[in-house]
């Protein structure tokens, strides 16, 4: 327990900042684009998000684990397809542990850490669509009001970004996990994501370590609020 609890501790006030975040904003719907098998989504259930989830995973490894998990909860849906900058099919990289998964060829310049993990051992063809084709296809389906974009796509979220620019005006807030270190060639580093993201009118409110237990930073889970939908934080509710 103890080992358990000192792999725990570090992520506390990341996930009271998540939970206090998705609260302020109304949230209602969550994208969940990049799922692998779930560990999002079982996050925010953890920390008390009870509203709709779509999760997104175009492998189908694990899609197939995550499948199973949605279909216990049902305002959680699982759909296996990968959201970018247009629809279509693309190639898909799998890694040698599936959360390293990318559009992206693997590199080591910047660190050595995850080189055992993050290594292409076959390639896959998806297929692709958009956040402004799925989000109205949803909000037809689910009525919801206030839908917060998550990203975690591995070097590919200002894509994903890009295919959500008809549908900006309605999302609250998104969480995109950028880079201090690059794993993946061509990627951006953190500073040019978030500035990507302030130029369409989204702003910063919060930065994490995804790792914070190791003495290495090499990404951060980046928290960025819609300044024309969003309430000022501390705004009575």
């Amino acid at each position: 327990m103890p080992l358990l609890l000192d792999r725990l501790r570090p992520h506390w006030g990341g996930r009271g900042f998540l939970r206090r975040f998705l609260q302020r904003l109304e949230v209602d719907c969550v994208l969940d684009v990049g799922a692998n098998v779930g560990q999002y989504a079982e996050k925010l259930r953890l920390i008390g998000y009870e509203g709709l989830i779509v999760s997104f995973e175009p492998d189908p490894a694990p899609y197939r684990e995550l499948a199973k998990k949605a279909d216990s909860d049902p305002k959680w849906h699982a759909l296996d397809i990968a959201l970018g900058r247009a629809a279509g099919e693309e190639n898909f990289n799998i890694m040698a542990r599936s959360d390293f998964n990318s559009f992206r060829t693997p590199t080591s310049d910047d660190t050595h850490s995850f080189d055992a993990m993050n290594v292409i051992v076959d390639t896959v063809t998806v297929q692709v669509s958009t956040v402004t084709e799925v989000l109205a296809e949803l909000q037809r389906a689910h009525g919801f009001r206030h839908p917060y974009l998550k990203m975690d796509t591995q070097g590919s979220d200002l894509e994903v970004f890009e295919g959500a620019a008809g549908a900006l005006d309605r999302i609250v807030g998104i969480q995109s996990e950028v880079a201090v270190k690059r794993i993946y060639e061509g990627m951006p580093d953190w500073r040019e994501a978030v500035a990507r993201y302030e130029r369409s009118g989204f702003e910063l409110a919060g930065l994490f370590s995804v790792t914070p237990w190791e003495d290495e930073l090499v990404e951060l889970d980046c928290f960025l609020v819609n300044k024309n939908l969003a309430k000022p934080a501390g705004a009575a509710r």
